[in-house]
Formats: structure tokens, sequence, C-alpha cells
């Protein structure tokens, strides 16, 4: 599914909505081009009614593997596909604020 296509899907969602307020949460990997994906989403922000914006990775905290002798503990990588992707976001120019994590 293209971000066009979702976009139109979850349009159509909202047209027969109230307008209650819209959390977006993102979970995105390294192999996705966050510009792409937010762009066609970030011009129907007003008429969805967002309020928040939830950026996450796959993992969510840290993970851990024990030995006989040792804990490894590793906490989860590759967030600069989150961080790109709220870069871009609050970077942009909306007509009002949005709580984004």
């Amino acid at each position: 599914m293209t971000s066009q296509s979702s976009v139109e899907w979850f349009g159509s969602t909202r047209a027969s909505a109230e307008r209650r307020p819209v959390t977006l949460i993102f979970n995105c990997t390294h192999d996705r081009r966050p510009d792409r994906l937010l762009g066609p989403i970030m011009d129907h922000v007003d008429s969805w009614n967002v309020t928040q914006v939830i950026f996450c990775p796959n993992a969510a905290g840290p993970t851990a593997r024990r030995t006989d002798e040792t804990l490894d503990i590793s906490l989860p990588s590759g967030l600069d596909t989150q961080e790109e992707m709220r870069r871009i976001w609050t970077g942009a120019q909306f007509e009002k604020q949005f709580a984004v994590y």
C-alpha cells in the first residue's frame, strides 16, 4: 500500500466519523523514506483533527540476554528514522500545535 492510498483510505474513514481527536502512530524502521511517507499525510492533519503524533521504533525497550556468566542488556537501536520523522513533522508549518513524541 502506498502512502497516497493509505491517506485516501484513512480520509474516507474520517469523512463519516465525528470530529474526535486523532492520534497518529508511526512504527517505522530504517528502510522507509520519512519524507515520502509524511508528505501526503501532512496535507490532511487539520481536516482529520490530528492532535498527537507518535514516532516509535519496533523495539520499545531494552532486551536482555543471559548466559551462564553474564547478562547483556541492549537498548533499542535505529532511532535515527524516528528522529528524522520528528524533525520533518515539527519543521512543517501547521495552523495548530501538536504533541509530538
